[in-house]
């Protein structure tokens, strides 16, 4: 995120307040933000590019997950369920999917 930017979204999430686009007037906001990133935030701080008092309000919480490359016994699993939640009249998923187990034909 450009550092022009920054204290925008910094104001938001400490003050709850937004100037909407072609106003004067200041609205509150209740907001709950979950932010992910591939990028090492620690990094980027040391850098420069990230607002030392953004990255405290990010980073409450951290969950590291690894990429799906580094979790392969994950991947039908996922490919299944975003297959059952398609719309329906799609084609047969055993045709999509040919190595799987023949469980969800």
């Amino acid at each position: 995120m450009p550092l022009r930017l920054q204290p925008k979204l910094l104001r938001v999430l400490q003050d709850g307040e937004v100037r909407p686009l072609g106003t004067n007037k200041v609205e509150r906001v209740d907001v709950r933000v979950i932010a992910a990133t591939n990028r090492d935030l620690a990094a980027h701080l040391r850098e420069g590019h990230l607002r030392e008092d953004l990255y405290y309000r990010l980073n409450v919480v951290q969950i590291h997950l690894p990429p799906l490359r580094a979790r392969s016994e994950d991947v039908l699993p996922l490919a299944e369920h975003f297959w059952r939640s398609r719309p329906h009249g799609r084609a047969n998923p055993c045709a999509a999917f040919p190595r799987a187990p023949r469980r969800s034909c």
